[in-house]
């Protein structure tokens, strides 16, 4: 009898343990099957193909997300936060894996979208959004969601057999850590993608991600962004799976009822004229009298000691990629400049309150001649809009030489002459003086 009982004993804790993990499977698909003391890490393999397999059962997700932006040579140096709102879906017919999403601000006002067709920004106003798709093949590389971020890095790893790779789990109690670094000829791999690298034959890209261990969910990952020296961390909280049905998703739904304008050549013609206009309106302004402080280097000065000289400004903002691009001819420019008529300078605007030693590192990183500055409030005053990039070319009189908007990397050469051009007429009239 005793026996017996011990024996029913054991069938109803059974019972219940079994009832426990189909609830879990229902709400957030299958788990890997663990102690919370486990005091031995699954394989590295395994434990990644299982929470490949959980995340293949995420079709949408809706999470808040904070990114997290590290600079310098080690990485840890903390140039801000960025706080956003999520709604991701899958996107089974696009070939490169990228899903459809919505982003939102912290207040839940609309930002961006992306669909297989289109990218959605807000417009200048609050009573319409523009509809481009200028910016699709950009953004199927670059800003992927979270958890198909994570998908892309599980998928790569398992697949990469012919790369040096280093996989390591830790025990953190309710999460596992995989630490990964990948070492491959010429490729720096981001979440799956290669990118080549130049810099270095064999290229290092170093992954972490945290999963719940109940779930085998991601919580958290960190990855190097920009080669070798930016890194992104990307949390998510209070996050709800599959809250929406793929087949039935449509980022237009989430627009809280504003109208989507397609005419974006209409559109972007006339906020050109209006730009224009308080353009020549910012140059009858007199010039800042503040110190300017280089961030680069040790040095002020101040536009009322620059008198007499010719003046060559760059307004440049840190994740813009024509910046990017512009940077190596004006550093050709800036080497062969007179530095006696000539102060030429970059100004970075800077949302997260960037450390000097950030600054140093993406003059470096991106090869930048020219010393850097950090002024919100010199930016602000020839930039209100915070659109990049902008050179100004202002003369020793402080009359403006040039205003030039954008950089186009079909034709850098049109760029450059035009830049050298208004600096030599500039520099004439100053010896004619």
């Amino acid at each position: 009898m005793r026996k017996l009982s011990v024996l029913a004993f054991i069938l109803i804790i059974s019972l219940c343990q079994i009832g426990c993990r189909s609830k879990r499977a229902v709400m957030t698909g299958p788990a890997l099957e663990m102690t919370d003391t486990a005091s031995v890490p699954p394989a590295p393999f395994e434990l990644i193909a299982r929470i490949l397999d959980n995340l293949r059962s995420v079709h949408t997700a809706r999470y808040n997300c904070v990114k997290k932006n590290f600079y310098g040579i080690d990485d840890t140096v903390n140039i801000g936060n960025k706080n956003y709102s999520f709604i991701e879906c899958e996107c089974p017919d696009d070939t490169f894996g990228v899903s459809m999403y919505v982003k939102n601000n912290p207040d839940g006002s609309f930002r961006y979208a992306y669909t297989m067709d289109f990218s959605y920004n807000r417009g200048d106003g609050d009573d319409f959004i523009t509809k481009n798709d200028n910016r699709r093949a950009y953004m199927r590389f670059t800003e992927p969601p979270f958890f198909n971020r994570i998908t892309r890095l599980c998928e790569y790893l398992l697949a990469s057999d012919d790369v040096d790779k280093t996989i390591a789990i830790v025990d953190l109690g309710d999460e596992w850590q995989i630490n990964a670094t990948v070492r491959d000829y010429m490729q720096i791999c981001f979440f799956g993608y290669p990118r080549v690298s130049t810099s270095d034959p064999y290229a290092e890209s170093r992954f972490v991600v945290r999963v719940d261990k109940k779930t085998l969910l991601p919580t958290w990952t960190s990855y190097l962004e920009q080669w070798p020296q930016q890194r992104v961390e990307m949390s998510v909280s209070d996050v709800e799976i599959n809250p929406y049905s793929p087949e039935t998703f449509r980022v237009e739904d989430f627009f809280r009822g504003l109208p989507v304008y397609d005419d974006s050549d209409k559109i972007r013609a006339k906020s050109n004229a209006n730009r224009a206009h308080e353009t020549d309106s910012i140059k009858q302004l007199p010039l800042p009298t503040a110190p300017i402080r280089y961030a680069t280097c040790d040095r002020t000065v101040s536009f009322p000691d620059l008198q007499g000289k010719v003046k060559v400004i760059q307004f440049t903002l840190q994740d813009c990629g024509s910046c990017r691009l512009s940077y190596p001819y004006l550093s050709k420019i800036y080497d062969e400049l007179p530095k006696d008529k000539v102060e030429m300078f970059a100004v970075m605007y800077d949302h997260d309150g960037a450390q000097p030693e950030a600054y140093k590192s993406y003059q470096q990183r991106h090869g930048i001649s020219y010393p850097m500055v950090h002024d919100n409030e010199l930016y602000r005053h020839f930039d209100p809009w915070l659109i990049a990039p902008i050179l100004v070319v202002i003369g020793g009189d402080d009359s403006y030489y040039l205003w030039e908007l954008g950089f186009s990397a079909q034709q850098p050469e049109k760029y450059v002459t035009k830049v050298r051009t208004a600096i030599d007429r500039a520099i004439a009239d100053l010896d004619n003086k």
